[in-house]
């Protein structure tokens, strides 16, 4: 079903090399704009929005001192991304950038899926006490994917350090494979 592939490889953190990126670049043609706002992705959270859930931001490419959402035991805290329903990745690698409070995110995973109802589990961090462990931090991750996914998501696991059930990103970027479907 799909017309194109584009090679979309991480290079380093805020490289220009990144799916959301290429989208609110449309492809590299003109000066990125926020692809939410532009329409073309869509960012769900499991908070609804307020002053510190804010949904563009996590994909602004800028930092933001508190962009947070809740979750509980129940239903954990994630922010996810629909690339649309004429996109899918088989993502190779994926960046975060945790926002500027204390809270230290040691425990997510990154999940894919194609329906938003069915998740499958990409790669699982546990006590990772590093990677986003102090304000403004980012981190990237390879992760060897084979299979492509429209939908993708950051996910709280068991508990983060000093605040439970709340995963503050101020930056989400995917690379790897974008497969383009035509609109037709």
């Amino acid at each position: 079903n799909f017309q194109n592939v584009v090679n979309l490889n991480y290079q380093e953190d805020d490289d220009f090399n990144g799916v959301l990126y290429w989208i609110g670049t449309k492809g590299k043609t003109q000066i990125w704009q926020n692809p939410h706002k532009m329409g073309e992705i869509n960012v769900f959270c499991s908070s609804p929005p307020s002053r510190y859930t804010v949904p563009f931001a996590v994909v602004n490419r800028t930092f933001c001192s508190t962009s947070f959402v809740s979750g509980s035991s129940m239903r954990p805290a994630f922010w996810g991304i629909d690339l649309g329903s004429n996109r899918s990745l088989i993502c190779t690698y994926y960046s975060l950038q945790k926002d500027g409070s204390d809270v230290c995110i040691t425990d997510w995973s990154l999940e894919g899926s194609n329906d938003s109802k069915d998740w499958e589990i990409l790669q699982t961090h546990v006590k990772d006490k590093v990677s986003l462990s102090f304000p403004g931090k980012q981190s990237s991750f390879p992760i060897s994917s084979k299979k492509a996914f429209r939908f993708f998501r950051i996910i709280v696991r068991g508990d983060c350090a000093l605040q439970r059930h709340k995963l503050p990103l101020t930056g989400i970027e995917f690379y790897g494979l974008l497969n383009l479907q035509d609109d037709n």
